[in-house]
């Protein structure tokens, strides 16, 4: 009994901490694609203000890296399902238009179409940002845990809606 019972304190013991090192994990990836949705948000700023080609392109550029790392951040999160493809699907949009964009903008630039919609996957990105900003505040206060999938995966925001209408055909 007694070697049974040091067995099994020492397997919880195990346990315990696998469940820590896959929260910290998960943890590092949400700081991750919280930061990466900041400079996300404030490269788009940079690349609808700028006038230079050069900035306009390093803009562009910075966006779609950016949203490459937060693509990777995200899939290192345990979410899955139809919750989290809006957001995936947004930041895989966003990449390929800004790259799309970074590649025109050293030929001529910017016309009023491209500005507008600009503005619109911006506006996303600053909500996105605020909500991930939020949580990443709640995850540091101890009010919200990953591990607890379910609270936590409806609190993440969405990243649809504009971008199917605002990408579609730039491709």
């Amino acid at each position: 009994m007694l070697v049974l019972g040091g067995f099994l304190w020492r397997s919880e013991r195990e346990k315990a901490a696998l469940r820590r090192t896959v929260e910290a994990a998960w943890e590092r990836a949400f700081a991750s694609l919280s930061s990466d949705m900041t400079q996300i948000d404030t490269a788009l700023k940079k690349l609808r203000l700028s006038s230079s080609p050069a900035l306009m392109g390093q803009a562009a550029a910075e966006v779609w890296s950016r949203a490459e790392d937060a693509q990777q951040s995200l899939s290192q999160l345990p979410f899955s399902g139809w919750l989290l493809e809006d957001t995936a699907a947004y930041l895989g949009k966003l990449g390929d238009y800004a790259l799309a964009l970074s590649r025109r903008a050293y030929q001529d630039a910017l016309g009023a179409e491209e500005r507008q919609n600009l503005g619109k996957l911006g506006d996303m990105a600053s909500t996105l940002n605020a909500r991930l900003l939020e949580l990443q505040a709640e995850l540091d206060g101890g009010t919200l845990r990953l591990g607890r999938l379910g609270g936590a995966e409806r609190a993440l925001p969405q990243g649809g809606g504009v971008v199917g209408g605002v990408v579609a055909g730039t491709g």
